[in-house]
């Protein structure tokens, strides 16, 4: 009974706002030099041969101040998702040169090619929470400004529930584009959430246009 209340409170007055990538190139000496703005950030996901070499090729070469999360999929540990700051999008575009990245992906394993998405940061908890699951969404809002009153609004209701948000940000050329990680420990209880068509409808009459892009992550940096 408690958890169909639950459920009902965040389905009506929670969901009405719901609307990295990795260092390819060598850490310098005195990384303590980079200056990482945190309102830019890219999210760079990919398969790779072995989670646990990659990792270890990774933790080798990130510089630590730029690195926000590394996750793997809930269905598939190989395949990765890095979320990183950039000293910004088209530094971070110079930097990443064909024979670093080559050299980075030989050495880690990585067997795909890197889809990397960039984006602005909107808004950031200052304390990452430590929980073990993060769920991404993303999807199209008709005004952005007007989404992020009511997602900010209903934020307690969220923590209510035990989910907790960790970032909001937008596509680089998009503002109405919106992606945002949510980090819970009931990673079952989110799936069915987000996957009932009756939330889904409650979402897109809150501004969301389009289809909701949702996907479930392990986090592996904690």
């Amino acid at each position: 009974m408690l958890k169909s209340i639950l459920y009902l409170l965040f389905v009506f007055s929670t969901l009405l706002m719901f609307s990295f990538s990795v260092v390819t190139k060598p850490i310098k000496s005195d990384v303590s030099k980079i200056e990482y703005n945190k309102k830019t950030m890219i999210f760079a996901s990919y398969t790779v041969k072995d989670f646990s070499k990659w990792e270890k090729v990774y933790k080798q070469n990130v510089d630590t101040t730029a690195k926000l999360a590394y996750l793997s999929s809930i269905d598939d540990i190989t395949k990765v998702g890095v979320y990183q700051f950039t000293q910004g999008h088209d530094d971070f575009r110079k930097n990443k040169t064909p024979k670093q990245l080559k050299d980075f992906n030989i050495k880690a394993g990585i067997n795909s090619n890197p889809d990397y998405q960039y984006l602005n940061v909107m808004w950031m908890n200052p304390e990452l929470p430590k929980k073990e699951y993060y769920i991404i969404i993303s999807h199209k809002v008709v005004d952005f400004v007007k989404w992020k009153v009511d997602f900010d609004l209903n934020r307690a209701n969220r923590g209510y529930i035990g989910i907790t948000d960790v970032f909001v940000a937008t596509y680089e050329n998009d503002v109405n584009h919106v992606t945002m990680a949510l980090a819970t420990d009931n990673y079952e209880m989110c799936k069915a959430l987000f996957t009932d068509e009756e939330v889904i409808g409650v979402l897109k009459k809150a501004g969301v246009v389009g289809e909701l892009d949702i996907s479930y992550w392990k986090v592996k940096s904690n």
